[in-house]
């Protein structure tokens, strides 16, 4: 009669030499082996897409962000150069409307503004150095950018040619 293997106190003796049959790998080798090539270079090509796009990500991202940084510098100097009008054209109508100072009152607001308007000047001047900096340090990172990329394609040439 048939009982459940748990409640058998040992396995019978044809199951405790059962071996499950595996085929040689010597019996279709050259098979296999194309196999894996074809597996390999598939897998090889799949990676190498996967890293192609995320340099392209990262170079968008990066491109992105230098004009973010190019377009707020832009603004700012923009800014400035308003303030700066803006304190020219009050100061010539003051000095139309007061041709000549009488008193001290006008002269210490005459100072403050002369004051003012230069310290705009140096904001501006300090801007357009820092912009002037960045910029050629943008212009170095991309040269730098695409001489790896073209070094990067004769390596590829050269692993194509192999």
């Amino acid at each position: 009669s048939p009982s459940l293997p748990s409640s058998s106190p040992s396995p019978s003796p044809s199951s405790r030499y059962f071996v499950p049959y595996t085929p040689s790998p010597s019996l279709f080798p050259p098979q296999r082996k194309e196999e894996k090539k074809k597996e390999e270079k598939y897998k090889e090509k799949e990676r190498e897409e996967k890293e192609r796009e995320e340099k392209e990500r990262e170079e968008r991202s990066e491109e992105e962000f230098e004009k973010f940084v190019q377009d707020d510098i832009t603004k700012s100097l923009h800014d400035i150069e308003a303030q700066v009008r803006m304190k020219m054209q009050s100061k010539e109508k003051t000095e139309k409307r007061r041709s000549t100072p009488k008193d001290d009152q006008y002269i210490k607001m005459r100072e403050e503004q002369v004051k003012k308007a230069k310290e705009l000047e140096e904001k501006m001047a300090k801007l357009l150095s820092q912009t002037a900096a960045y910029t050629s340090t943008l212009e170095g990172e991309r040269e730098k950018k695409e001489e790896k990329k073209e070094e990067e394609k004769k390596e590829e040439e050269k692993k194509e040619e192999e």
